[in-house]
């Protein structure tokens, strides 16, 4: 359901309909909200894992890594050359903005290789180089390295799951991130972790609550 709401969002902005939409029809647009619910059951799914698991550090984010990057990485190299199609229709259709876009991920496609290659891509700040290296040639790909970046300080996050105090300083940690959060240079759809770690630390409590009341 959640991966429709995003589908239907984006076939409503490749229609080229207006950024509001009136009443409720608005809703289907605003699947930013569908994102926010995929990390709170990453969040979920991470703690869940986590207690479930006797892997050491390096063994968790590890099969992750092998999780996410295969197929990933593969559609990242066959976006390129669709890139350049993509380009030049742009150009026909005189779209000189789309094409100078596009044409900015050429420039640094061989950084934008090594950053798909890490999976690090969303780390990069909008003002910085690689210009757009959260979308470039594979736009979705963004949400991989948020998941990613997610899946690296989730073990060190669980740590201070061992007691209800240690795990109060953690709420108290992302609460603090998120408030100061705002100094922080923007990140093209805000895919540095920092803009959604209240999201990670809600799926983390909803396992929690879960485990709980799954007695009962």
């Amino acid at each position: 359901m959640l991966a429709l709401w995003v589908f239907f969002c984006h076939v409503i902005l490749y229609c080229g309909y207006p950024r509001v939409l009136p009443g409720p029809i608005e809703f289907f647009r605003a699947a930013w909200h569908a994102l926010d619910v995929f990390i709170i059951i990453a969040g979920f799914a991470m703690w869940y894992a986590l207690d479930h698991s006797n892997d050491k550090y390096f063994r968790y984010p590890g099969k992750r890594f092998f999780r996410l990057f295969p197929l990933m990485f593969l559609l990242f190299l066959v976006a390129i050359p669709i890139a350049k199609l993509e380009m030049e229709g742009a150009a026909i259709l005189g779209q000189t903005a789309s094409v100078a876009h596009i044409q900015s991920w050429f420039d640094w496609m061989w950084a934008h290789i090594g950053l798909h290659a890490v999976m690090l891509h969303g780390v990069v700040p909008k003002a910085s180089s690689p210009s757009g290296a959260p979308w470039a040639f594979l736009p979705p790909a963004w949400f991989v390295s948020n998941v990613w970046q997610f899946y690296l300080v989730a073990p060190f996050m669980f740590m201070l799951n061992k007691s209800q105090a240690k795990f109060i300083t953690l709420g108290f940690g992302c609460a603090a991130i998120v408030w100061f959060r705002h100094y922080l240079p923007p990140v093209g759809t805000g895919a540095f972790l920092p803009f959604h770690i209240e999201y990670l630390f809600i799926g983390a409590c909803s396992y929690k609550l879960f485990k709980l009341f799954a007695g009962h």
